[in-house]
């Protein structure tokens, strides 16, 4: 996949029931999108949608909130006259970790969730979301090094972090990591942490 610009907002869109891009066409699915993006033409023009067709999937880079606000919200597509379902996320920005912290009260939103940690009181953190309906929440924070705390609300948690020598090399190599994808691989993390460990850099 060729290089996208690096200061875009970057959205992965996957599209269910076994599709392969690659058979039906970049140009047919990136169509399908902007349709149903609805997006005006004159607007996007500095978007490029680009598929991967080594993970079967496309990303859609964009300079626009907007625009990227929009292709998060696309939950089909209409591809060769059929209708195929599709999920579509944020991916991970360049240059960052992940953390979790638990006992999140789950009537907690995930507006509210966004509110309370990404915020000037945490000013690395980029985004959060809860795992499944547990008290459990997984967020990104700006660079390779996960903080010992994060504040949430007028509260402090501890920080869980991943002990994996290879991490720096992980974000180093992997071209972006929605946060759906984070929470299919932190959700092994949390079932083996048997134990109320918690590890933070001292």
């Amino acid at each position: 996949m060729p290089p996208l610009p690096k200061n875009d907002i970057e959205v992965i869109v996957m599209i269910r029931g076994g599709l392969n891009i690659a058979k039906i066409g970049a140009a047919a699915v990136a169509d399908a999108i902007t349709v149903v993006g609805c997006i005006d033409e004159v607007k996007r023009e500095a978007d490029t949608i680009c598929p991967n067709y080594q993970q079967n999937i496309v990303v859609v880079s964009t300079p626009e909130e907007e625009n990227a606000t929009k292709y998060v919200r696309i939950k089909e597509l209409c591809i060769a006259g059929d209708m195929h379902a599709a999920a579509a996320y944020r991916a991970a920005p360049h240059e960052t970790c992940k953390g979790i912290i638990r006992n999140v009260p789950l009537s907690e939103g995930p507006e509210a969730l966004s509110r309370k940690i990404v915020n000037p009181r945490n000013p690395l953190a980029l985004a959060a979301k809860r795992i499944k309906e547990s008290g459990t929440v997984i967020f990104a924070f700006e660079g390779y090094k996960v903080p010992n705390y994060v504040r949430y609300d007028w509260d402090k948690f501890r920080v869980i972090r991943e002990e994996r020598g290879k991490k720096e090399k992980e974000f180093e190599g992997l071209y972006r990591q929605s946060l759906e994808d984070w929470v299919t691989e932190v959700r092994e993390d949390v079932k083996e942490a048997t134990k109320e460990i918690t590890y933070g850099f001292g």
